[in-house]
């Protein structure tokens, strides 16, 4: 069987996890298992791991997902196993998540990650584009990395205010 691609998992997975959140904001610390990372969710992420071909062979993804506010909010997380596949993959993530809901490239803004490397794939997008059945939505989201690991920050739904997604953003961080 052939690995899916981020674009086509990510979308499907967040619907998946969003029915075990409850819809109010309740922020609380979420360590991402294999990572350093932690991050502030408004709800409790279920966790789903896949294998998925990203900038070349399959690699194994985890995906923090859930639905609180009207919004979807994930955090994925795809071990390269080579630092030397990190940029080719932060730039497919990029290219195959602007494909998947038919929005148009957007140059991005750098949005520094404590603990993250500096990287020219890391950036900070702001997309309108459609789910796959038309309707219109509108996603930020923030590609970085550390080490052999990339990740992609997400906040997805019908309307995506940056007062809404900053607390989630700015509250990543890594740990020693």
């Amino acid at each position: 069987m052939r690995a899916r691609g981020p674009r086509l998992l990510l979308p499907g997975l967040l619907a998946a996890a969003a029915g075990a959140c409850t819809p109010t904001l309740n922020w609380r610390d979420v360590h991402l298992q294999g990572s350093t990372l932690a991050v502030q969710f408004p709800c409790r992420p279920d966790r789903i791991a896949r294998r998925v071909a990203l900038a070349g062979p399959a690699v194994p993804l985890s995906l923090y997902a859930c639905r609180a506010g009207g919004l979807d909010w994930a955090v994925g997380l795809a071990e390269m196993g080579d630092a030397a596949r990190v940029e080719p993959a932060l730039q497919a993530w990029r290219r195959e998540t602007i494909a998947h809901v038919r929005a148009q490239a957007s140059p991005g803004t750098p949005l520094p990650v404590p603990g993250a490397m500096p990287q020219p794939g890391v950036v900070s997008l702001r997309l309108a584009g459609q789910r796959p059945d038309g309707r219109a939505l509108q996603m930020r989201l923030v590609l970085f990395a550390r080490g052999g690991q990339v990740y992609q920050a997400t906040v997805l739904g019908e309307q995506v205010s940056d007062a809404a997604a900053q607390p989630f953003f700015a509250s990543m961080r890594f740990g020693p």
